[in-house]
């Protein structure tokens, strides 16, 4: 698989020998020409259409497609013509920063057929206008964008003198897609709570939303301690979490469908909506009510999208096109923090030995896997996701660690039958007994 540099060598090559290609051998070099022979010789996809079928020929092959944000470089850019309905299209060569400045190498410009160098005015420009790119499914460290296989741009990311690292970045966007939430409505809000967690409660207790509570086994499994006191006129304690990823696993699960019901809504307005009795939330979440807090919510939104790039709109589309987990890249020790394995159990009725479980240590759940089939499939999933096998373990109630293991996890039994539910139970007495 080809990286971005791979992708604007070959492109700066035509344009310094003052050449190009026709890939269709077709009316000479076309503009689509370039974008064409690029998805052929790099990805093994031919590319239909004029230039402006484009985006619909490249959402096709399961390339990432942008109406919105920033563009980067490596992406191909089609407008849409005043003077005809063929469209225009040429290849980005440097990530766009809001200048208003777009770089490119294009063919058939100025009725110049070979590639060639050139300045543009982002979106709109005389005659014309852009109206969306796709990005190529890149691997490396020139990568950027979503798809199997390649790497999701994920940097750090700043606003208002406030910064969010980019490894922990990671672990929140992990929990988005595992619970369905708009990554960018997460992070607009995150910023509201706590600026980023550079907030009194956010720096001492990890805890960037300013929950309140004592010392306590939450309901998405998450233990918490107590941590610094409430101002004086509120009274109590904030919760203390032991780790930021802990955090983000409990408050993802608040906002998702226990309290709140941001899950699924796919838009900035819809997200926030689900945070107030009006969008199905048991709670509003500020006495502001919804029209105030969406408003507040799309400044935040747009101020933090526009000092990154459009960084906001890319992830919340390439969420949509559920390209976003796949594309993540060093997933590795988010998905060890959720701990998620098969197990089976031999010697206990309780437990049928022919039956396999999954554990999701994401939502703290058990499923029984019912047969080879489903087990094929959710392994073959689990390793295109995280590039790693799923774990495999085979206990006897000889030597009882699940027993051990689940009384400590204490997982949810929503997912699961009602003989796994009841085993569970009797799991917890029984520890409770032993010790």
């Amino acid at each position: 698989m080809a990286t971005v540099a791979d992708i604007l060598n070959y492109a700066k090559g035509l344009a310094n020998a003052h050449t190009g290609v026709d890939i269709d051998g077709a009316y000479g070099m076309q503009c689509v020409d370039l974008p064409n022979a690029i998805s052929q010789k790099f990805f093994g996809h031919a590319l239909w259409g004029n230039a402006i079928n484009l985006l619909d020929s490249a959402r096709g092959v399961g390339y990432s497609v942008f109406t919105s944000g920033y563009p980067r470089a490596g992406d191909v850019f089609v407008t849409r013509e005043s003077t005809h309905n063929y469209g225009h299209t040429g290849l980005i060569i440097e990530d766009y920063h809001g200048n208003g400045v777009l770089k490119t190498i294009e063919q058939n410009y100025g009725g110049v057929g070979a590639a060639q160098y050139i300045t543009r005015s982002f979106p709109s420009h005389a005659g014309g206008t852009i109206i969306g790119w796709f990005r190529f499914p890149t691997t490396g460290s020139g990568g950027a964008g979503g798809g199997s296989g390649q790497q999701v741009h994920i940097p750090d990311i700043s606003y208002g003198g406030h910064s969010f690292s980019s490894g922990n970045l990671h672990t929140l966007l992990y929990y988005c897609v595992t619970r369905n939430i708009l990554p960018g409505g997460a992070i607009a809000q995150l910023y509201l709570e706590s600026n980023f967690g550079d907030s009194p409660v956010g720096r001492t207790d990890n805890n960037w939303s300013g929950m309140s509570g004592g010392a306590q086994t939450r309901p998405s499994g998450v233990v918490v301690t107590t941590g610094m006191p409430r101002p004086a006129n509120e009274g109590g304690t904030y919760m203390h979490y032991a780790n930021l990823n802990d955090f983000f696993n409990d408050w993802t699960y608040l906002i998702s469908r226990q309290i709140y019901n941001v899950a699924g809504a796919s838009n900035l307005e819809d997200y926030t909506r689900g945070l107030f009795r009006v969008g199905g939330a048991a709670y509003d979440y500020a006495a502001v009510g919804y029209g105030g807090y969406v408003s507040t919510m799309r400044s935040v939104y747009n101020g933090i999208n526009a000092n990154n790039n459009g960084i906001l709109d890319e992830w919340n589309s390439l969420w949509k096109e559920g390209k976003l987990l796949s594309g993540l890249g060093n997933v590795e020790e988010i998905i060890v923090n959720s701990m998620s394995f098969l197990f089976n159990i031999k010697g206990d009725p309780n437990w049928n030995e022919g039956t396999m479980f999954f554990y999701n240590g994401a939502v703290n759940e058990i499923q029984p896997v019912h047969n080879m089939e489903e087990l094929k499939y959710l392994q073959s999933c689990w390793k295109e996701c995280t590039g790693r096998d799923l774990k495999s373990y085979g206990w006897t109630n000889q030597a009882p660690v699940y027993v051990r293991v689940f009384g400590t996890l204490n997982p949810d039994g929503s997912g699961t039958d009602g003989r796994v539910i009841k085993r569970i139970k009797e799991l917890e007495k029984s520890l409770e007994e032993a010790l």
